[in-house]
Order: C-alpha cells, then sequence, then structure tokens
C-alpha cells in the first residue's frame, strides 16, 4: 500500500482552488470595488441634476429664459436632460419656458408691437418647436393684428366721474362694429377702479343692447385710466 503523504493531500486542494478562481467560483473583490464606484459616479450625477435644477428654477423666475448664454433656464435643463433624458422636471420646464414666450407673444400683439410678438414666438420655436400650442398663438396673434382697434380714455383724474364717464362710455360702446365679437383691456391706477370701470363697462353693454352676458375683459394697473378694444369676426 502506497504511503500517503502531505504533498499528495495539498495537491488536490490546489486543484481545487485553482479550478475556483477560474470559473469564478471565489467572489472578486475587483467586483465590489466596481460596485462601489458606479454608486458613487450615480450619487455625483444627481447631485449634478440637484444643483442644475436649482440654477434654472432662479433663471425661470428671473425670466432669463435663453439668455444670456450659458446662464438661462433652457440651458440648464438642456444639461439635466442630457445626464439623464427622462428626466421629467426638464421637460415640464422647457415647456414652461415656452408657454412664457407665448403669452408674451400675446400680450405684445396687444401692446401693438407685432415685431416683438414674432421675435418671442420664434423663441418659442428654438426651445420646442414641436409644441401644441405655438400654432393657435400663432393664429391668435395674427387675429388681434388684425382686429378693429380704439381705445377710450376716462378723464386724467384719479377718481372716476361716474355719470359724466358713463354717458361717454355709452357712446363708445354703441360705437361697436357690427357683427364682430369683441375684446376689451381695462387698465386702470388701482383694483378698485378696474373694479369699477368693469362694472360701468358691464352697465353701458346692458343699455346698449339689452345684452347682460358678463364682457370679456383683461384688465393691468396702468395709468391713465382708459378701456381700450379690439373686434374681429374670429374672436
Amino acid at each position: 500500500m502506497k504511503k500517503i503523504t502531505k504533498t499528495d493531500s495539498f495537491l488536490p486542494l490546489i486543484t481545487l482552488s485553482t479550478l475556483a478562481l477560474l470559473f469564478g467560483c471565489v467572489p472578486q473583490k475587483t467586483s465590489t470595488v466596481h460596485m462601489s464606484e458606479r454608486k458613487k459616479e450615480d450619487m455625483e450625477v444627481l447631485a449634478r441634476i440637484e444643483k442644475l435644477q436649482e440654477m434654472a428654477t432662479k433663471s425661470f423666475k428671473k425670466d432669463l429664459l435663453t439668455t444670456p448664454d450659458k446662464k438661462n433656464a433652457y440651458y440648464f435643463y438642456q444639461q439635466i436632460l442630457l445626464l439623464d433624458p427622462d428626466n421629467e422636471p426638464a421637460k415640464i420646464g422647457l415647456d414652461q419656458i415656452v408657454e412664457r414666450y407665448l403669452a408674451w407673444a400675446v400680450d405684445a400683439a396687444y401692446e401693438k408691437q407685432p415685431a416683438k410678438a414674432r421675435s418671442y414666438i420664434a423663441r418659442s420655436n428654438l426651445v420646442d418647436k414641436t409644441h401644441p400650442s405655438i400654432e393657435p398663438t400663432l393664429r391668435q396673434v395674427k387675429i388681434i393684428n388684425d382686429s378693429a382697434y380704439e381705445k377710450f380714455i376716462f378723464d386724467h383724474t384719479p377718481a372716476l366721474h361716474f355719470q359724466k364717464d358713463i354717458a361717454r362710455l355709452s357712446s363708445f360702446m354703441k360705437d361697436e362694429p357690427m357683427n364682430q365679437r369683441c375684446r376689451y383691456l381695462i387698465s386702470a391706477a388701482n383694483d378698485g377702479l378696474v373694479r369699477k370701470i368693469y362694472a360701468m363697462v358691464q352697465q353701458a353693454q346692458a343699455a346698449k343692447s339689452g345684452d347682460v352676458r358678463r364682457v370679456r375683459a383683461r384688465n393691468q394697473i396702468s395709468t391713465p385710466n382708459r378701456l381700450e378694444r379690439w373686434c374681429h369676426p374670429s374672436f
């Protein structure tokens, strides 16, 4: 019988250990290191996105939508999407930029600044040319630009003279174009005067046609106290 030595019993153990290493049966320290590095990278990306979101929000609140270069809300949201293409807050942020530009375009049209309105719409196109609100806004701006426009100025005094002003206002309302729909903008020194002017407009409208429906009017705090009217068949 062959005598079994310590060397003979140790050799199979070496062979088994070698096979285990070859076939991956022994845990590898390098994989743990890789996982730790990946987790660290993910945390750094999340921190970067959070910082970019903060800068984008601040820029948006300051109306820094697409300018100045690399210091605007659009730029910061784009950087977020490069890091995370499915980032929902960034997509919503871009939508809000487009909507703000389009709102400014409508305001510019009412202020009889068609070039500025076109500029705002062009900028909204740069942000997202597929946005569904762009085409309707283009049509709205065109209607406003093509509307019959008139303005009624109240006496240049802080207070309204009801009887005197209501008589003048009634005459103005009677001159409303036939077969057209009209929209109004009330401008006054404060909210109280805005409400008072609106009540006068409503009364004059009812006296003119017996129509008691609410007059479509926007309002703003501005002087002099005035009423502006846009009329168009498509309103």
